[in-house]
């Protein structure tokens, strides 16, 4: 079960990812959410069923036709905020890429905008898209 916040706030919310019942996991979230929800005020919680996947981890950022990325063999290290290390073909950075540049035009988003995508390289060297997301820059 993974947790997405309205407002996120990385690193702070786990996935479960074995649990007896999915009330009791759901029940578990939802207090590590009431323990931290003084950092975003006003924020709500969402959380979603995702089938795990095993392999390169990773989370890309995608702003002015520039790609970076972060990946780990661990699972929890990128978006724990952890020191990766892995590297992922230049196919799948190309992927990556394309992708990122056709959500930016399809939710319209601004010059400094950034596309946020999470994902995995399976051990059969496909990529998967987990989560994308817009992470929208503050404007004056």
């Amino acid at each position: 079960i993974r947790t997405s916040p309205k407002n996120s706030i990385p690193g702070i919310l786990n996935s479960i990812f074995e649990y007896d019942t999915a009330e009791n996991a759901i029940k578990k979230l939802e207090e590590e959410f009431k323990e931290n929800k003084n950092i975003v005020s006003g924020n709500k919680l969402f959380y979603f069923f995702q089938e795990y996947l095993e392999g390169i981890n990773g989370v890309s950022h995608y702003k002015k036709e520039k790609l970076t990325y972060q990946a780990s063999l661990e699972r929890g290290d990128v978006v724990n905020g952890k020191k990766s290390f892995a590297i992922i073909e230049d196919i799948h950075t190309e992927e990556l890429i394309k992708l990122s540049k056709r959500f930016y035009e399809d939710f319209d988003c601004r010059e400094d905008d950034i596309i946020q995508i999470e994902f995995v390289v399976d051990n059969n060297s496909q990529l998967w898209i987990i989560q994308m997301r817009i992470v929208e820059t503050k404007q004056n």
